[in-house]
Formats: C-alpha cells, structure tokens, sequence
C-alpha cells in the first residue's frame, strides 16, 4: 500500500505490551487458519518467500495466538517540500491480530477514541472531531506494523522483482498486490525488502 500523502510514517513500533482483554482463538482455530495461509504461500515461490520470513519473525501460530499487540504510534505528515506541517497524529493502539479489531486512543491530551470493530469504524465520544478518517486510520497503522504477517492474508498477491540493496546490503524483493475487493485501497502496492540470508524484513 502506497500512501498518496505527503507525510512521512514514523512508527514507535517497539511493542509496549500485549492485552488480553478479547478472547483468543482456540488451538484448532489457529491451526486450521494457520494451515490455509500456509498452503496458500508455499503455492509460489514468493510466497515462499513471505512464509520464510513470517517463520523468521517468529511464525504464524504465534502470531494469531499472541494475543492482542499495543503501541504507540507517531505519524508526521509532511508538506510538499518534505517539511512537518504540524499536524502530527500520535495515537496508543490496541489491535487483535485475530480478528482485526483496533482501538486507538488519541494522545493529544484528549479522551476521544476511534477503531474497527471488525465491521465498521467507531468514534468516542460520537461527535469527536478527529484529524483523520476513522474508518481508513482503524487498521492502516497496524498493516505497516504487522509486516510480514499480513501478507498471509486472503487476497494477497504476490510476485518477485528485482534484487535491490538497503544501505548498501543486498535484499530479495516480492511485490505484494491485492485482489479486486480486497480492502479499502486494493490498487496499492508494497515491495517487502527481505534480507537474503536471515529472511528477516528490512523495509
């Protein structure tokens, strides 16, 4: 996904915590999720690719049984000239892997509150005046953060593309598209930078 903004992702993505205030899937649930995203992955060889790095990153069935993730994020959004415009956001979020449920929690001295409840976007109090669209920042934020375990996901294409280099190392590349339907901006693309030897995600 390609934001069409001018502003600049800075992510606190150091995980604060995990909650476990939403009720985890059972070990059948996740062992029969986790055996389609699999089998859908080892279908390519990018999706071997992504699988490899998911496992590097500590697995699938981790992932959908860890448990909610919660953290702190600051997003700069930057003028034509690359310049902030003041008007950061900078939110706590509480998103359940599982179900893509998401709290955040705005941190401008304020109590209002917006998220995905996984059907439609909330706002709290319901006539907050917010800086941003609930309904496209509910997940957004987590998609980034989440790499590479969201590329299992149905819907997810996935193609190999040129080796490249992150600050002069080499990286493998698989060019993630999506399915029609999929999601609030399905045209949009990411490239995941993969480090050859550890598999882990570089950018």
């Amino acid at each position: 996904m390609t934001l069409r903004l001018a502003c600049i992702l800075a992510v606190t993505a150091g995980v604060v915590g995990c909650g476990n205030s939403l009720a985890k899937p059972s070990a059948s649930e996740i062992e029969t999720r986790t055996g389609d995203a699999t089998a859908r992955l080892e279908a390519s060889e990018p999706g071997q690719r992504v699988l490899a790095a998911i496992n590097a990153h500590g697995g699938l069935d981790a992932w959908y049984g860890g448990g909610p993730v919660r953290w702190t994020y600051d997003y700069v959004r930057l003028d034509s000239l690359g310049e902030p415009t003041g008007n950061d956001i900078h939110t706590e979020q509480l998103v359940d892997p599982w179900s893509a449920r998401a709290t955040h929690l705005l941190l401008d001295g304020s109590t209002d509150m917006f998220g995905w409840n996984g059907t439609e976007a909330w706002v709290e109090p319901a006539d907050a005046e917010l800086p941003i669209d609930a309904r496209f920042w509910a997940l957004t934020p987590y998609y980034f953060v989440s790499m590479p375990f969201v590329l299992a996901d149905p819907g997810v294409q996935l193609a190999a593309a040129p080796a490249d280099s992150v600050e002069g190392r080499p990286v493998d590349v698989v060019r993630v598209t999506f399915e029609a339907g999929t999601g609030d901006a399905p045209d949009d693309y990411y490239d995941l930078l993969l480090d050859p030897e550890t598999n882990r995600v570089q950018g």
